[in-house]
């Protein structure tokens, strides 16, 4: 890093970590810190240098932005204000939305505590603005205008500006509400998550919060919907004891395993910010040491992994004796790790591997920048067993200009990896690209998703990617998948081809393929909850 009052510091991370053993101690705010800094790095020449950086962000109208500020910023030693990220996004010509949108989901993610304050700070406008502003973009919202990202956003935000503003209208809520969550299950990147965390906000306001739980419940117990596993997820955000008892329904009833699934993954921030009682954690404890020891050899690898973290994460006060006598077994059959392929020491080692190839991959990397903080980052996207920390490291990867070398790393490993046959691994990593990959990864996904000697786990996890993955693929490409798997389908009636091909209608209603989606609906040589899905796409309002 050559640049000014910092050049002492040559080869130094972004930040002076602490560190646990001989991992770095990732905090929320170190996450962003390092974000702010490659971006700055990697971007334009002039702004390596701090002081040049420092006076352009002064002439923003930003007060009292210095070269130290930055520092402070860059290694996580002082919060960054929302007008300062905003700021990074302009002179770094980046998207609007694509920093902040980051830092607003990754502090409220890892936030010590549930709050309901807004994670990234705003300055507070006029009351009477605020409330002006509110309205308006609440009947706009509510009367079926198109909102963007930032409308959205700013609505959200403006809720917790303004403390008084009169929440009489809850129909006017509850209708933005179910138009905002159903603009969350179809958009992707930073549209998407603009929406996540105005819906989030929603969840956690202490008025608007009943609203939006109202609306979640509507959205999960319609079967035709997809993106159940994320929705699910998201009572995680809310505090209310109706949340919970949703949650604990799911897990004790869920209508599918995709159900099920994103109600455990609800629990381990509800676990953590202690929205459960104690009465309910033991109910739970004695709920999924039920699934492990009767349906545990029906669940996946993953889906058992994280049933016992969050078993694990309750207090042992708190364990059903059920719970107490399966984890036990389960550490003296040395089960787990079961769904990553590493144990920690060789999953360090193999991130630091991938992280040395894409820093290899970098046209024009800063002259004596050292980071340590990407080969964490790398370790928790690959094994972590909690889903969410994995997307979420890979969203700041994403966010980072090391999002193609990454991606082309995790290509070359995929490659490697599947001429060993190593499925586990290669899951690992299709679930990776499914954040990080551009249209070359596309490629190859594709070419997996419609491959005879690749196992139905293979092909439903790279249709999934598909979703989400960058690039397009034409319509003759689904149309060669969709025949290739209701085939299968219809030879032996296996689940694992309808799920490969639910996966794909999902991807294909993404791509706003329209003409695929009515030849599925009409096709009754699919299964039946396929066709339902194609119809839900067609239904769907596009933002």
């Amino acid at each position: 890093m050559a640049e000014g009052a910092e050049r002492r510091t040559r080869g130094r991370p972004p930040t002076s970590p602490s560190r646990a053993g001989d991992s770095l101690t990732l905090t929320p705010r170190l996450r962003c810190a390092w974000l702010l800094r490659v971006c700055r790095l990697n971007g334009q020449r002039r702004w390596r240098n701090q002081t040049a950086f420092a006076q352009a962000l002064s002439a923003l109208r930003l007060q009292g932005v210095h070269p130290a500020t930055v520092s402070r910023w860059e290694r996580g030693l002082s919060a960054v204000p929302y007008d300062a990220v905003r700021g990074y996004e302009l002179l770094l010509e980046r998207p609007n939305g694509s920093l902040t949108s980051v830092f607003d989901t990754v502090l409220r993610y890892y936030a010590p505590v549930s709050r309901t304050a807004l994670p990234l700070s705003r300055l507070r406008p006029d009351e009477r603005a605020a409330w002006q502003r509110t309205e308006e973009l609440l009947r706009r919202a509510a009367g079926g205008e198109v909102l963007d990202g930032d409308a959205w956003d700013e609505l959200t935000a403006l809720t917790f500006s303004a403390p008084r503003f009169s929440y009489g209208t809850g129909d006017l809520w509850q209708s933005a509400a179910r138009r905002l969550l159903g603009e969350v299950l179809i958009t992707d990147g930073v549209n998407w998550m603009q929406r996540f965390e105005a819906f989030n906000r929603m969840l956690a306001h202490p008025v608007l919060g009943a609203e939006a739980v109202e609306v979640l419940r509507a959205v999960v117990a319609d079967r035709s919907v997809q993106s159940l596993i994320g929705t699910v997820c998201m009572y995680d955000g809310s505090e209310r004891s109706d949340a919970g008892l949703q949650v604990m329904r799911h897990l004790r009833s869920p209508a599918d395993d995709r159900v099920f699934k994103g109600a455990l993954m609800a629990c381990v921030r509800k676990i953590h910010y202690g929205h459960f009682n104690g009465a309910q954690l033991t109910a739970l404890s004695g709920t999924l040491a039920g699934v492990l020891t009767d349906s545990g050899a029906d669940l996946d690898a993953e889906t058992r992994e994280l049933v016992v973290s969050v078993l694990r994460q309750i207090p042992e006060p708190r364990r059903h004796r059920h719970a107490v006598h399966v984890l036990t077994q389960e550490q003296r059959d040395k089960k787990l790790p079961a769904f990553r392929p590493a144990a920690r020491d060789h999953a360090r080692t193999v991130s630091q591997r991938l992280a040395h190839e894409a820093c290899a991959r970098m046209d024009t990397p800063p002259d004596g920048f050292h980071d340590l903080i990407l080969p964490a980052l790398i370790e928790e996207a690959l094994f972590h067993p909690v889903f969410d920390v994995r997307l979420y490291a890979a969203t700041l990867i994403h966010a980072s200009p090391y999002r193609a070398p990454v991606a082309g790393t995790l290509l070359k490993e995929l490659s490697a990896t599947w001429l060993r046959g190593d499925e586990l691994w290669v899951t690992t990593l299709l679930q990776a690209l499914r954040k990080l990959g551009g249209p070359t990864e596309r490629s190859a996904v594709e070419a997996l998703v419609v491959d005879p000697r690749a196992s139905t786990t293979i092909t439903d996890v790279a249709a999934h990617a598909l979703g989400h993955i960058g690039g397009t693929s034409p319509p003759a490409f689904w149309t060669r998948a969709l025949g290739h798997h209701r085939t299968a389908w219809r030879r032996g009636g296996r689940p694992g081809h309808a799920s490969v091909l639910d996966r794909l209608v999902y991807a294909i209603g993404r791509a706003g393929e329209s003409g695929v989606l009515h030849t599925v609906r009409k096709d009754t040589a699919m299964p039946p909850a396929v066709r339902v899905s194609a119809r839900w796409w067609l239904g769907t309002p596009r933002t």
